[in-house]
């Protein structure tokens, strides 16, 4: 029977994660819907948006979304937010979602809620504890749709996606400015990301963030805005720009990355949009992973990786192979969350001597049974568990004074991690090679 070869490619080669969940995500697609978003900005974001959902309900049928409006008239406690439909993971009914109408008054309307308009400003962070009571059931006539709530599934994670241009609220003038989080003049007891931070910590949500420009009022309040967006993100991802400052942040004050683009247009390149849709998908995971590195010195291994979030988590299992393909336990590293459960990125190392490690499991004998072929195709067909018990016993009469635990030269060993919930439930991370030194 002809094997089939597989290429490694140490970056590229991964499982896939999300494919294989029993949980999905519930999102919020939180839309800007104020004045600073012109109709062409609309309709790109929109364009942008219905792709990114495409993708997300194609990465798990667990996962169903719910696109949200939102603007706020002139003053403080005047947001509304509008419900485009219930959670739902039916692209069609998605998909279908209109802008609100807006308009420019001053002062506001004197009867309000306005059930016609949502109004031109971008009181975010009020307009999430609207959706805050959606998700709860709470009533409110500033929920100005038919639909009032959001009946969010209880095996389903929260996951948040905020597109808008708003500014940050800078120096107090927010009665001037659009913006994110809440007044200087007046500070919530909490701090001016409070809303967010309530929702990380008490619903467990997952913030995804596309910044663009527009609502900034000038191009020398857009660092801070992007950087407040940074702030409102959930730590993952791949955004490394600047973090405002946050102390409440459940994933650490200024922590890096972030699950944010920053786009200069509201028509989301193709890369965007993928990572958006990652960000999006691998919220589910149990674990998120942060770095993971492999090295040999001297005859001995040592893997480090990172975690930005845990869930449930119970151990880590560091497997290695001769050929990306054929992996062997080599070792085990309790979680170090706190009965398993971490909003704070963790830190890991595992090391040991290549006898200790790898001898014991077989591996070692794996490598060099693989030098004891002559030829190239024999070296390829030495594949699979079975092989591995045929690899070894060639050692033992064929190379046994060669059985010291070094690795051969020039041999490549790879290096995964799978990890463990308490529950059984198993998944992998990326793929590396270790690095020689």
């Amino acid at each position: 029977m002809k094997l089939y070869k597989k290429i490694v490619f140490i970056f590229l080669f991964s499982i896939s994660l999300h494919t294989a969940q029993s949980q999905g995500v519930d999102v919020v697609f939180w839309l800007d819907n104020s004045g600073s978003i012109e109709d062409q900005e609309w309709a790109d974001m929109s364009a942008s948006v219905k792709t990114v959902i495409d993708q997300v309900l194609s990465c798990n049928p667990d996962n169903r979304v719910s696109v949200v409006n939102f603007g706020s008239h002139w003053e403080p406690g005047t947001t509304g937010i509008y419900i485009q439909s219930d959670f739902t993971n039916n692209p069609v009914v998605a998909k279908n979602f209109q802008r609100k109408g807006f308009r420019y008054s001053t002062p506001p309307p004197a009867v309000l809620p306005d059930v016609s308009n949502l109004g031109p400003f971008d009181y975010a962070h009020e307009a999430l504890k609207l959706i805050g009571k959606a998700l709860d059931g709470t009533s409110d006539p500033f929920i100005i749709s038919t639909q009032k709530t959001l009946n969010k599934s209880t095996s389903n994670k929260l996951v948040v996606f905020l597109f808008t241009d708003a500014a940050r609220a800078v120096g107090g003038t927010a009665l001037t400015n659009p913006y994110l989080i809440s007044f200087f003049a007046t500070p919530t007891p909490g701090g001016p990301y409070d809303s967010y931070n309530s929702f990380k910590t008490d619903r467990g949500a997952v913030f995804v963030v596309a910044k663009g420009v527009g609502g900034d009022v000038s191009s020398t309040l857009l660092p801070e805005s992007n950087a407040a967006a940074a702030a409102i993100a959930s730590v993952g991802g791949s955004y490394m720009g600047a973090v405002d400052a946050n102390a409440g942040d459940p994933q650490g004050n200024g922590t890096q990355p972030r699950r944010m683009i920053f786009s200069p247009t509201f028509s989301l390149s193709t890369l965007d949009i993928t990572i958006l849709s990652e960000n999006i998908c691998s919220a589910v995971l149990p674990v998120n992973f942060g770095a993971l590195t492999a090295s040999l010195r001297d005859g001995r291994l040592q893997v480090n990786w990172e975690t930005f979030n845990e869930t449930n988590n119970d151990h880590f299992d560091i497997e290695a192979s001769a050929d990306g393909t054929t992996f062997i336990k080599i070792g085990t590293v309790k979680s170090l969350a706190s009965n398993g459960n971490s909003v704070l990125p963790l830190q890991y190392e595992f090391t040991g001597g290549i006898n200790e490690a790898l001898l014991g499991t077989g591996l070692v004998a794996l490598l060099l049974g693989m030098s004891c072929f002559g030829s190239r195709a024999g070296r390829k067909r030495m594949q699979g568990l079975m092989i591995l018990v045929i690899g070894v016993g060639i050692c033992v009469s064929g190379c046994r004074k060669e059985t010291t635990g070094a690795v051969p030269d020039g041999t490549k060993i790879f290096i995964r991690l799978l990890q463990a919930d308490k529950d059984g439930t198993q998944k992998y991370s990326k793929v590396v090679q270790a690095a020689r030194w």
